[in-house]
């Protein structure tokens, strides 16, 4: 097993990786080609939607041989994006978003809770506990949870 010279944290929109000073000064820095890292993320995403920001770690190796691990975006940030809101509650315990203002459907929850199962480190964890944790943090945001009826 080689060891690696670096690991580099970034965070980059799915399919839009382009050359950019960002790439430049964190990859350019090892020798890797810059082309061919975008070329690599974008294939790796194509599956993504658009303008999802994903995390990843980019595993140096040397300057040809690397590793991209794609992890999935942080919980907070999905659940945010399918209520289609900004920022969550500032007091959620007091004051939470209205029905008519931001819910999410319990079968939202449940597919946000197989995307998240994709990633390596969850991939041991049942959907159940997945969709415990994912619902946790709906709730901490402050949004209502509705069953597929339309009620709670």
């Amino acid at each position: 097993m080689k060891k690696p010279k670096s690991i580099i944290k970034l965070k980059l929109i799915a399919n839009k990786a382009s050359p950019s000073p960002v790439l430049g000064q964190s990859l350019g820095q090892y020798g890797i080609n810059i082309m061919d890292f975008c070329k690599k993320f974008n294939s790796s995403t194509k599956n993504l939607k658009d303008g999802l920001v994903v995390p990843l770690n980019v595993i140096i190796y040397s300057q040809t041989d690397y590793n991209i691990i794609i992890k999935t975006p942080a919980t907070s940030y999905l659940i945010k994006k399918v209520a289609n809101i900004e920022k969550g509650s500032s007091s959620p315990k007091k004051e939470n978003f209205k029905e008519n203002q931001a819910f999410l459907l319990a079968k939202e929850i449940y597919h946000l809770g197989i995307f998240k199962k994709c990633e390596s480190k969850l991939n041991h964890l049942s959907n159940q506990s997945i969709c415990k944790s994912i619902s946790s943090t709906v709730k901490s945001i402050g949004i209502p949870i509705l069953n597929n009826y339309g009620n709670n």
